[in-house]
């Protein structure tokens, strides 16, 4: 019996830390935003790794060719998650651009994101499951599958729509800006929504239910020992 409980115990606790390693970040970035960290990293490392890609040039030049200058490789961490992109931008545009990088360095999406003054967005992107939204000062549109140039003019449209609105574009210019628009996108009311997607997810339902067995077994345990 107690071979058969060691067991049962040592596969929940590694269930709980295979299911953990994708849905703790998850948790903290739906929880505490503000632990999120983004910096850039050093330009040996991003030209190296620029470099290093076919594909990741190929989508740049995409980008370039709509006047986008590339401002380096951004990394955002949250624990041991950690996701990078190559971040562009075109003040006379008023955006952000950035392809974002697979595990092994290829290109990944491209998206493009305006932050707005008072907390608008707009962002326009090829992938994701994330929804989609258009109230107020918040357009997120997603266009699987579009290209570069498709993907920039959905985005421009409607973020066109939205300055003839009234809203004002926030500054775009360099790489601090970048990082304080990482900031006003984590603190918007989209992130908002999408943090609570986030805590309804597959990952950390099935994580948190595993947590609560392995709680119920020690404490199994702990009832089933005798005190002497």
């Amino acid at each position: 019996m107690d071979i058969i409980y060691s067991g049962i115990l040592i596969l929940t606790a590694f269930l709980v830390v295979y299911l953990g390693w994708r849905a703790v970040p998850q948790l903290l970035v739906s929880l505490a935003p503000g632990q999120i960290r983004a910096r850039f990293l050093d330009a040996a490392e991003s030209d190296r790794m620029l470099a290093a890609s076919p594909s990741l040039q190929a989508k740049l030049s995409e980008l370039r060719a709509l006047d986008f200058t590339v401002l380096g490789i951004m990394a955002e961490r949250v624990l041991w998650r950690r996701v990078l992109e190559v971040a562009a931008a075109c003040d006379e545009k008023a955006a952000f651009g950035a392809v974002v990088l697979t595990p092994t360095g290829n290109a990944g999406g491209v998206y493009f994101y305006t932050p707005l003054a008072g907390g608008g967005l707009v962002f326009t992107r090829s992938r994701s499951h994330l929804p989609e939204v258009e109230a107020g000062n918040t357009s997120v549109k997603n266009v699987p599958g579009a290209g570069v140039d498709k993907l920039w003019a959905s985005h421009r449209r409607r973020l066109q729509a939205l300055r003839e609105r009234g809203q004002r574009p926030l500054p775009v210019a360099d790489q601090a800006a970048r990082l304080a628009a990482v900031r006003a996108y984590y603190a918007s009311d989209y992130a908002v929504k999408v943090r609570r997607q986030f805590l309804r997810s597959g990952p950390v339902i099935n994580f948190l239910l595993v947590v609560g067995l392995l709680l119920a077994i020690i404490a199994i345990y702990i009832w089933r020992v005798p005190v002497r």
